[in-house]
């Protein structure tokens, strides 16, 4: 764990960023306590701008979030159906993956912020909003979108990760960028992302 945390920061400084200037999502999904606990515990010290557990799945969220008792440590990354954002709503569970004005309009009544998910790539096995659709509806919720996310294809050719990433950042100058996992951080970083969400590359080493 330590060993990709380190890597992290030598390539952070590589391209003149550091870690405070990063938010770290641990994808959690299907890890124990035991295990969050102590990558967050490690995760905390290198001065990241906030770390948060991503989790993809409901009930395994607030399962988690019964046992850590604070909503603040968790992110929604998982597929965002109209009846699960109202649900996490109403828990201050922050989601990233908001995809329909309808939810919007349930973060907005909640007075909750949250961020978009974009299919940048156009890949129809990927969900969220177009390019398009997203810069049009962005305006309209100024009070409610604090940032965009997206998932790629891992199998993408490096360069077009960058061109795609470096193609969102660009478009959505003033709002955060949540991009970047296992496979892909450095290209995401290298393109302006504010935000990555690691799992298996982070918990690989924990034991």
């Amino acid at each position: 764990m330590t060993q990709f945390l380190d890597d992290l920061c030598e390539y952070l400084n590589s391209i003149k960023k550091t870690p405070a200037e990063v938010g770290f999502v641990i994808s959690s999904k299907n890890r124990t306590l035991k295990d969050m606990e102590k990558a967050l515990t490690i995760v905390s010290q290198y001065g990241f701008k906030f770390v948060r557990f991503g989790e993809n799945r409901i009930s395994e969220l607030l399962k988690k979030l019964r046992s850590f008792g604070n909503p603040d440590l968790f992110h929604y990354i998982g597929i965002s159906q109209t009846r699960i954002v109202e649900k996490l709503a109403q828990q201050d569970i922050f989601i990233e993956t908001v995809q329909s004005k309808k939810q919007l309009d349930i973060i907005r009544k909640f007075s909750r912020k949250c961020f978009i998910q974009v299919n940048i790539s156009n890949d129809i096995k990927k969900s969220g909003f177009s390019l398009n659709d997203a810069l049009e509806l962005t305006p309209q919720y100024y009070d409610v979108i604090e940032g965009v996310m997206t998932i790629l294809d891992p199998n993408l050719k490096r360069e077009e990760r960058v061109k795609l990433y470096s193609s969102l950042r660009s478009s959505f100058k003033e709002l955060l960028l949540s991009a970047g996992m296992s496979e892909d951080w450095k290209e995401a970083l290298y393109a302006g992302s504010d935000i990555i969400r690691i799992g298996r590359a982070l918990f690989e080493g924990l034991n």
